[in-house]
This record gives C-alpha cells, structure tokens and sequence, in this order.
C-alpha cells in the first residue's frame, strides 16, 4: 500500500501528510468493523432463519450447479431473454448461462448496452457484458449481435449532436480492456424541428 501510495504522490506531485495515515489506519480499522458486522448480520439470519438478496442469488447459483436442478430447470425454460444485461453481475450470469448458455441454438437473446450500466455499485460488472456479448459473437458470428441503432424517440439535430459529443467522449486510445466500449453512433427517424433550438448548453 505504501508503494502504491508513493507511485501516486509521484504520478499528481502532491505529498502525504499526517490526515492520510491516520486515514490509513482508520481504514484498517474500518475494515474490521466490517468484518464484525458482516460475522453478525449472518449469525442473525440464520437464527431468523431468513435469506437476503445476496443469499437468494448465492443459493440459486449454487442450486444450479447441481446436474439434476439444472436438468429439472432448463426443462421449463425453452428460450431465456434477459433485457439490461449491462446491469448483472457473474454469479446473476452463471445462472442464466446454467439455464441457456451462448453455445445452444435459439436459447439465449440477451438485450443491453454497456454505456448504459450505472449500477456498479449494486453490483453490476459491464466486463461481464462485454464478455457475455464476446461468448455468443464466437459461437454464431457477427450475425448474432444485432445493433439497436435507430432512435424512434430523439429527433435528427439531437441525435448528430449526441454522435458528435459521445463520439469523442468514448473514444479508448491503445489496447482496451474488456469493459471498455467504444461509442457506436445512432440514426433518428425523426425529422428536425423547425422552431426553437435543438441544444441549449447551461454553464
């Protein structure tokens, strides 16, 4: 953590002072607090005997990696769509692909766009989009990713100007990383209005 720290103070050219180790040190202490509640919180569950979310998602995963749940369950399912996929996390993924994984014909459709996962802090890892999005690309192709690019809300004049920005916003220089995503512009079927301005910029 210190070298860490000091490749940081480098990088800005700023220097730690007496606030950022008593910081670090309320942060360890922090994180044993953390620890404690954590120990308590389950201990009072299963006295309850109660389940929550994250136990819900943990059990069904773990369910389903059983042959014969599985088995059972894929058997009630003929197709899974799964809308604001940007929005899941791998254990939420596990469990779709135990129901229809990328690789079985006509079982998978999965809907979402990576721009547009704000969740992370519920959870939700866009790398586990853009790999979703990369396993069923290498099974079936180019043909199986089908851009939703035409806006039949937007009208013209806004779409060019979103194009234009988020353009040059979401441009990723050298190699990327798996949840990077490059900016794919759209069409509108709107005309342009004639009256009043497109944009209004508020500083």
């Amino acid at each position: 953590v210190r070298d860490l720290a000091r490749a940081f103070c480098d990088s800005y050219d700023v220097e730690l002072g007496d606030d950022d180790r008593r910081a670090a040190e309320m942060t360890l202490l922090w994180a044993d607090l953390w620890r404690q509640a954590r120990a308590e919180y389950a201990r009072c569950k299963a006295a309850e005997r109660l389940l929550d979310f994250n136990d819900l998602e943990a059990r069904a995963r773990a369910l389903l990696l059983d042959d014969q749940v599985r088995r059972r369950c894929r058997s009630e399912f003929s197709c899974v769509l799964v809308d604001e996929f940007q929005d899941t996390n791998s254990a939420q993924r596990d469990i779709i692909y135990a129901l229809a994984a990328p690789d079985e014909v006509d079982r998978l459709f999965v809907v979402g766009d990576g721009k547009q996962s704000i969740y992370g802090f519920r959870g939700a890892d866009v790398s586990v989009f853009t790999q979703t999005r990369q396993d069923i690309q290498r099974c079936w192709g180019d043909q199986a990713i089908i851009p939703l690019d035409e806006s039949f809300r937007a009208h013209d004049g806004f779409v060019q100007a979103l194009n234009f920005l988020f353009a040059r916003i979401f441009t990723v220089e050298g190699a990327r990383k798996p949840y990077e995503i490059a900016y794919e512009p759209i069409h509108s079927l709107r005309p342009t209005p004639d009256r009043g301005p497109l944009i209004r910029i508020l500083h």
